[in-house]
């Protein structure tokens, strides 16, 4: 599956005005922010979703109730669905949580032990109460002070909590965390007053372009709502329904498969013929990751050969009223 990402005039515009804001906040020239930024307005940004949902999921467990047991139950479960990343208290690490407006001395000792205690991945929370006052410089002072307390191999996620920003904002934001370089921009820390948008994580992408990853999380529950995100430019989602949107994906593969199958026998093909599309079943977990890159393919087909069907009813129809008049 895959997607093209492209600058409308408005979302033209709306950045055009937020790099001279930022700038202004920051007493730098605009033109600087545009060379770090060289991908604005000339180019789109192509979007493929290549591999299994798994591979995209951090699977997420920040309850301030959580047990030792259900930490031991959802690495288990990352283990066995093979999910990228557990996200909890201490790896990867979420830092000035959830609020963010913490001493940034104390974000900085909250990394630092994080990472002693092996976490190779921070989220911390942006200062929201400062973004949203204008002072720019301590909100990038903020974040990159985080990035030099970690190793460069140690990838910094900035959570923005796009649920209380304006648009204006979230590209500020966007802006401020990959100039302090941070590897991600994340939507929302799950709990706030809301979670991911599709169209917040689109704007985000155009803002950071391939200078950094964005990283949906909050509300995502089901597989339809992961792959929007993904098609939308996030590279990694968070979420604690990560179990029910891996088996939501094999869900749709098998409806799909059975989808495809029944097509196949309408039309009285056999195994042999090499134009019919029959999945393999049960699907294994062997077969499943080409099985999903094909799931596209198999949908086009299917309706492809629908309309054909359909077209040839209404053609043999037609030369049936012909010769009724004759």
């Amino acid at each position: 599956m895959s997607a093209i990402l492209s600058f409308d005039k408005e979302t033209e515009q709306l950045i055009r005005n937020r790099i001279s804001f930022t700038s202004n906040r920051l007493n730098i020239e605009e033109k600087q922010i545009y060379n770090l930024f060289p991908h604005f307005f000339n180019e789109s940004i192509k979007i493929s979703v290549s591999q299994r949902v798994a591979r995209y999921i951090d699977h997420t467990l920040l309850k301030p109730d959580a047990t030792k047991k259900q930490l031991e139950q959802i690495c288990n479960e990352a283990k066995e669905n093979n999910f990228y990343a557990v996200c909890v208290n201490s790896n990867p690490a979420v830092v000035g949580f959830p609020l963010g407006a913490m001493d940034a001395n104390c974000k900085i000792f909250e990394t630092e032990r994080a990472v002693e205690n092996g976490a190779n991945e921070i989220d911390m929370v942006i200062n929201i109460g400062r973004l949203k006052d204008g002072e720019y410089l301590e909100v990038l002072s903020d974040i990159h002070g985080i990035v030099q307390a970690i190793d460069p191999k140690i990838k910094l996620k900035v959570i923005l909590e796009t649920c209380l920003l304006t648009k204006e904002l979230i590209v500020d934001a966007c802006l401020l965390s990959v100039i302090a370089g941070a590897s991600f921009v994340k939507t929302s820390t799950g709990f706030s007053t809301g979670g991911a948008k599709d169209e917040h994580v689109k704007l985000m992408k155009l803002v950071v372009g391939n200078l950094a990853e964005v990283k949906a999380s909050g509300g995502i529950r089901t597989y339809q709502d992961s792959i929007k995100m993904l098609l939308n430019g996030a590279t990694r989602i968070g979420a604690s329904s990560s179990v029910a949107i891996v088996n939501g994906e094999l869900e749709a593969i098998n409806k799909v498969g059975s989808l495809v199958q029944d097509s196949s026998k309408s039309k009285n093909q056999t195994k042999e013929s090499k134009d019919s599309f029959e999945p393999p079943i049960p699907i294994n977990n062997e077969k499943l990751a080409l099985w999903g890159t094909l799931i596209t393919a198999a949908i086009s087909g299917f309706f492809i050969g629908m309309k054909k069907q359909k077209n040839s009813t209404t053609n043999t129809m037609t030369r049936s009223q012909r010769n009724k008049r004759k």
